[in-house]
């Protein structure tokens, strides 16, 4: 093998092949890197699309809106009879939580009792979009 001249010691012919052939290895190289980027973005939009596809078919499950409605307490109703009523099984943990939520919202502390014909304020949950 032999060493290769340095650039200040070519003679012209040989400076314009060096020159040739190092403009040949860029073009070379960016053509493989355009190559690659290309690939890339494509494989990245296909996987983009399949993720985005494949969230848009589990996403059959039914969509719930959480509405909330004025009710009148009945004579002998108690707040865990209105959990019974209105709470949604698959939003709430258990009767407690929800009637925790319904003591937050009508501003009634753990003391207080409802009396009949006491207006409340309480959540429920809906499948319909009501506009």
């Amino acid at each position: 093998m032999t060493a290769q001249k340095r650039v200040y010691d070519m003679t012209d012919r040989e400076l314009r092949a060096y020159k040739r052939n190092k403009r040949r290895q860029r073009e070379i190289r960016r053509r493989c890197l355009t190559i690659i980027a290309t690939v890339c973005l494509v494989l990245i939009g296909a996987l983009s699309y399949h993720a985005i596809q494949s969230n848009a078919s589990t996403g059959q499950e039914e969509i719930n809106f959480k509405y909330y409605k004025n009710i009148t307490v009945q004579y002998g109703e108690t707040l865990w009879d209105i959990a019974d009523d209105y709470m949604d099984q698959d939003e709430y943990r258990n009767k407690a939580q929800y009637i925790a939520e319904v003591k937050n919202m009508n501003h009634l502390d753990d003391a207080c009792s409802i009396k009949a014909g006491q207006k409340l304020i309480v959540p429920y949950y809906s499948n319909e979009f009501v506009k």
